[in-house]
C-alpha cells in the first residue's frame, strides 16, 4: 500500500511552452537572500496539485543499480490525472508490476504482481513533482533556514538550509546554530541562479538528489531527468520520456474488476517517522579496521517491519564497504519498534533506514 500524501493533480491537452520560472519579470533565485522568500518564490512552479491545471499523462523510464554501481533491471513508471479524485499510477520492472487507481467515488485499488518493488523505486515520483520542503519545515520553533550558495561553474546556485532543532541538539548545540556541525551539512535545497528550479537536493544521510532538462508544462517545470545517489553511488536514473494531454475518458483510468481495495497489508512509511516509534536496540558500531582505513559514508537499508514491530527482512541497497554493511545490518536487524497501526489496526511496514559513519576531523 502507498500512501501519497504528495499526490500531484494536473488537468488537457494543451501544454504551455513558457514555464513560470522563464518570466522575465520575476526576481532570479540568486537575487532573493531571505530563504523563506526563496522557497515561496520556487514553489509555485512545483504546484502540480492546482485544480486550475489540465489532465495530463507522462511517461518515464529508470535504471536501477545494485549496492556496487552495477546497473540492474529497466523500469518503467506511467502517471494518468483526469481531475483530483482521479488518477492512476503504474510501475514495471521485469516481472514486478504495481498499480494504484483513485476513483472518482473516492475509493484507492491496487494491482500487483511478482516481487514487491524498492521503496525509492515507488516514490522518485514525489521527488519529480513535489521535492520541496514539507510545510512543516516552516515552524521557526522546530526549524532554521539558512541561506547558502555553492559553486556551480563560474556562477553560485543559491541553497536553503533546513536546520532542524533535533539536528542541532543531537550536537550539543544551542538551536538555532548558524555553524558546520561536525562537517555535517543539514538537509540542503540548491535551485538555479536565474530561473526558480531545483537542480540539487542533498540530504544528510548521504543521499543527494539531482534535476536536469527542465520542460515547461502549464507554467510549471517538470524535470526530465532525476539522478538519486548515496554516497556519490547511484541508486536510481530516472527519464521523463513523453509527457502529453489525456483524454479523461482514457480507459487507463479504470480499474480492472480484480482491483483490490487500498487497505495492503504493507504501508510505506518515511524513516523519519519511524525513527520516533524505536523503542528498542542499540546504535551500530564504527569497526575499527574502517576507522583506520578512513572508511565512512552511509550504508541504505530497506526494510520490512512486522506487525510486531520487529525487522523480518532487510536489503542493502547502498554502503561504502562491506564492513560498515556488516556493522549496519548487525544492529539494525535486532531493533525493535512500536507496532505501526491503520484504523486502529497494526500492519506491516516497509522503510529505508540509512546508519550513517562518519569519521571526525
Amino acid at each position: 500500500m502507498r500512501v501519497f500524501g504528495w499526490l500531484f493533480c494536473a488537468s488537457g491537452s494543451v501544454f504551455a511552452l513558457v514555464s513560470a520560472a522563464q518570466n522575465p519579470a520575476a526576481a532570479t533565485p540568486s537575487s532573493i537572500k531571505d530563504p523563506k522568500a526563496l522557497l515561496a518564490a520556487v514553489a509555485p512552479v512545483y504546484d502540480f496539485t492546482n485544480p486550475a491545471l489540465k489532465p495530463w499523462h507522462f511517461k518515464a523510464s529508470y535504471q536501477t543499480y545494485d549496492q556496487d554501481g552495477r546497473a540492474g533491471e529497466l523500469g518503467t513508471y506511467e502517471y494518468w490525472w483526469a481531475s483530483p479524485s482521479v488518477f492512476r499510477s503504474t510501475w514495471t520492472r521485469g516481472s514486478r508490476t504495481e498499480s494504484e487507481w483513485h476513483t472518482a467515488d473516492g475509493r484507492r485499488v491496487e494491482t500487483s504482481s511478482g516481487d514487491a518493488l524498492h521503496l525509492f523505486e515507488t516514490e522518485f515520483p514525489k521527488e519529480l513533482l513535489a521535492p520541496l520542503p514539507d510545510a512543516k519545515d516552516d515552524d521557526p520553533k522546530a526549524t532554521w533556514l539558512k541561506r547558502d550558495t555553492i559553486a556551480l561553474g563560474k556562477a553560485k546556485a543559491p541553497c536553503v538550509e533546513i536546520i532542524g532543532k533535533r539536528f542541532v541538539e543531537q550536537r550539543g548545540a544551542p538551536f538555532p546554530y548558524t555553524e558546520a556541525l561536525d562537517n555535517v551539512k543539514p538537509p540542503t535545497y540548491c535551485f538555479d541562479p536565474q530561473q526558480p528550479i531545483l537542480i540539487l537536493k542533498s540530504l544528510t544521510d548521504g543521499v543527494t538528489e539531482s534535476y536536469g532538462n527542465f520542460v515547461g508544462i502549464q507554467k510549471r517545470d517538470l524535470p526530465r531527468s532525476l539522478v538519486e545517489a548515496v554516497n556519490g553511488r547511484r541508486i536510481l536514473a530516472v527519464t521523463v520520456n513523453a509527457i502529453g494531454g489525456l483524454d479523461p475518458a482514457d480507459p487507463a483510468l479504470t480499474p480492472p474488476a480484480d482491483a483490490k481495495a487500498g487497505a495492503a497489508s504493507t504501508v510505506d512509511v518515511t524513516e523519519h517517522w519511524m525513527n520516533g516509534q524505536r523503542i528498542e536496540g542499540d546504535n551500530p558500531i564504527y569497526p575499527d579496521e574502517a576507522k583506520e582505513s578512513r572508511l565512512s559514508g552511509t550504508v541504505m537499508i530497506e526494510a520490512q517491519i512486522g506487525k510486531d514491530g520487529r525487522i523480518h527482512d532487510l536489503q542493502v541497497i547502498s554502503s561504502p564497504g562491506p564492513l560498515l554493511t556488516a556493522s549496519a545490518l548487525k544492529a539494525v536487524g535486532k531493533w525493535e519498534y512500536k507496532p505501526y497501526l491503520l484504523n486502529g489496526e497494526p500492519v506491516d511496514v516497509r522503510t529505508t533506514i540509512n546508519v550513517k559513519y562518519a569519521l571526525r576531523p
